[in-house]
């Protein structure tokens, strides 16, 4: 089933399902949709390529996105905005429907990873703790201390 919602590209960091992100927007497209979006309102949210492209194509943006829903706009003090998300799902972007004032995408929703998924093996090396290769270390059971 796909939809079209409008599309927020990232230059860099992630919105993942079951996660909440705050967001600071300043483009100037970016800008003309997060004013017109309200609490429950969904959105995609994808990952460029490059940090470098300040207009995004299709072709800056990777493939999987998220999609989300809008959990607060709040506008700061220097006339910026944060945007408050929470990811909901995985969606595979289509074609841009428009660029004009703010991108809109098509997308479609992929399966979840579920269980059998072994987040820490299949990241990003960059988004990969440094203490998976560590055996937990006992605690200290402070119940014996007299």
């Amino acid at each position: 089933m796909t939809v079209t919602l409008p599309l927020l590209p990232l230059r860099a960091g992630a919105l993942f399902p079951n996660t909440a992100l705050t967001l600071p927007v300043g483009r100037a497209r970016s800008l003309s949709l997060v004013r017109g979006l309200s609490r429950g309102d969904e959105i995609l949210v994808g990952l460029q390529k490059s940090s470098d492209v300040m207009e995004p194509g299709r072709a800056d943006l990777h493939d999987v996105a998220t999609r989300a829903r809008v959990h607060r706009v709040v506008q700061t003090t220097d006339r910026g905005v944060r945007l408050i998300l929470r990811g909901l799902s995985r969606v595979r972007l289509g074609d841009f429907v428009a660029t004009e004032p703010y991108l809109r995408a098509e997308a479609t929703p992929l399966p979840e990873l579920g269980a059998a998924y072994d987040s820490r093996r299949n990241c990003h090396p960059g988004y990969r703790s440094p203490f998976h290769r560590y055996p937990l270390l006992p605690t200290r059971d402070r119940r014996r201390r007299i």
